[in-house]
């Protein structure tokens, strides 16, 4: 098996939330796959203070804000999450404070553009907003933190709590952990002083010769810093011993044009949590949207194991049938392609979701799927594997789309067809008046109701410039397809790299 198809093989076991740049977000047919005026900045610039540009939603689901403090030298750091139990943070249940040190070290072998580093967790502390809250973050304490098996009441209302930070069942115990910052990622974005012919670039200083280096700095003389972006590693949930695959949403710096919660939150305290931050809230839609119509991605999405994604999903909500298309990517920048997955079916609506507003469980079941090969060394992987097990294809051509459903899926790439999924589906309208549409990770339709949903994708924005009608989108021969069939097919929670992340 080709390193490429182990680390499929591994993905398809881990859950993840993409990452992408809300600077691009936008309401386009296409996403931005360029950014102009930016450089990466690496080893990044840590020195200064970093926030959440919204209400996060995280794992569990986990409602956060967070604000990250680096020393100048860019050696110490001061974190500090502030977790909600409302999806517009605007209630605060409790914060977890963490201090201690990070040095940044070599490029990253592993994930693109990244900056591996060292991290060591000295201080954590714990303050509850709420009497309910105490009590609960106080059992787990006395289960998993040493020293305080004993104590009958952990902490009161409001009062902090200092942790020993080197008790790593303490910090699983809450769920709480700094690997998000062995990678590291600084994007900074520059805006004209005047009209200048300013070059674009979105190549690192490092890839420039001597003469481009000089027309780069004389540039850069004709730009001022518009803003800064950090991306840190996703997966908050490994071992210590485990280092971030892909990116998180990122952090941004406090003069960033798109951060209207910057300012909320630098206000605020341990002791004075931020409230009322959602001004620029990405999910602060009132209303669910119509869900018929087409939906993109916002801007290149990152996913486990240096892949990078765009999404765009056309939906009919009268019928149910939906045509997803999912093309992977090597570079952060969605300009080098490598194979495209695309999936066709419907989705049977099934539930409101209480947790969150305007969500609804769905079952999702897939009728079609179908790969293509957009670079020289997938067609050879592909080629060299099991025809048998991915659509008897036995010579694979660049842009060829290829049925796999009869074999079952694709070996090669791990994708197996299996029974229906459930997942949920957000809808709203965001501050820049976009509909938009996130949706949960897929799990078994036997499963569904009896575990917590655990990640969400990120957001895809629905195309104004290409709404489609409910009468241009009927999908009359899917429906054949689907009546000549014996048994109608979905594809697997296996399927997590496939098929999920069609819809990440």
């Amino acid at each position: 098996m080709g390193l490429l198809s182990l680390h499929m093989l591994i993905y398809l076991n881990l859950v993840c939330c993409g990452a992408f740049s809300q600077a691009e977000s936008q309401t386009q047919c296409s996403p931005s796959t360029t950014k102009k005026h930016t450089e990466l900045s690496r080893p990044p610039s840590l020195g200064g203070s970093w926030y959440s540009p919204s209400c996060e939603i995280q794992p569990g689901p986990q409602f956060v804000l967070r604000h990250y403090q680096f020393s100048k030298s860019s050696k110490d750091f001061s974190i500090i999450r502030y977790y909600y139990s409302d999806e517009f943070c605007r209630e605060p249940a409790y914060s977890i404070k963490g201090e201690g040190t990070i040095s940044p070290g070599t490029p990253s072998w592993y994930l693109s553009e990244a900056t591996d580093a060292d991290v060591q967790l000295t201080k954590l502390t714990v303050t509850p907003y709420k009497a309910d809250v105490a009590v609960v973050l106080g059992g787990f304490i006395q289960q998993g933190c040493h020293g305080f098996s004993e104590v009958k009441d952990v902490f009161s209302y409001q009062s902090s709590l200092e942790l020993n930070a080197s008790d790593y069942t303490c910090l699983q115990s809450l769920s709480f952990s700094v690997n998000e910052l062995l990678v590291l990622r600084q994007v900074n974005y520059y805006k004209r002083k005047g009209n200048y012919n300013v070059m674009d670039s979105t190549k690192t200083a490092e890839s420039l010769d001597t003469g481009r280096r000089s027309r780069h700095r004389k540039s850069r003389r004709q730009l001022s810093l518009a803003g800064r972006e950090l991306f840190l590693g996703n997966g908050v949930w490994f071992s210590q011993l485990d280092r971030p695959s892909s990116y998180q949403l990122p952090l941004y710096s406090y003069e960033h044009k798109d951060c209207e919660a910057c300012s909320c939150i630098d206000k605020a305290s341990v002791d004075n949590p931020p409230m009322e931050c959602d001004g620029g809230h990405q999910y602060s839609g009132s209303a669910r949207v119509n869900l018929t119509g087409h939906w993109s991605s916002a801007a290149c999405e990152s996913v486990p194991y240096s892949l990078f994604t765009l999404r765009s999903l056309d939906f009919n909500e009268v019928d149910g049938t939906y045509n997803i298309k999912t093309t992977y990517y090597t570079d952060n920048y969605c300009t080098l392609p490598s194979f495209t997955l695309t999936a066709t079916g419907y989705l049977v609506s099934e539930k409101s979701f209480a947790r969150l507003q305007n969500t609804r469980s769905y079952q999702l079941i897939f009728s079609k799927l179908s790969v293509g090969v957009l670079s020289e060394t997938m067609a050879k992987l592909l080629s060299m594997g099991d025809t048998s097990r991915c659509g008897h294809i036995t010579n694979w051509q660049l842009g060829e789309m290829h049925d796999v459903t009869n074999t079952g899926g694709c070996d090669a790439l791990n994708i197996a067809i299996r029974d229906s999924q459930y997942t949920l589906i957000k809808s709203g309208i965001d501050s820049s008046k976009s509909e938009y549409m996130i949706m949960s990770e897929m799990k078994p339709m036997e499963s569904a109701f009896n575990t917590e949903v655990t990640n969400f994708t990120p957001k895809l924005i629905k195309c104004k410039a290409e709404i489609i009608s409910y009468a241009s989108f009927k999908t009359q021969k899917l429906t054949q397809s689907l009546s000549s069939q014996a048994s109608t097919h979905s594809i697997s929670g296996f399927l997590i790299l496939g098929v999920m992340s069609l819809l990440q």
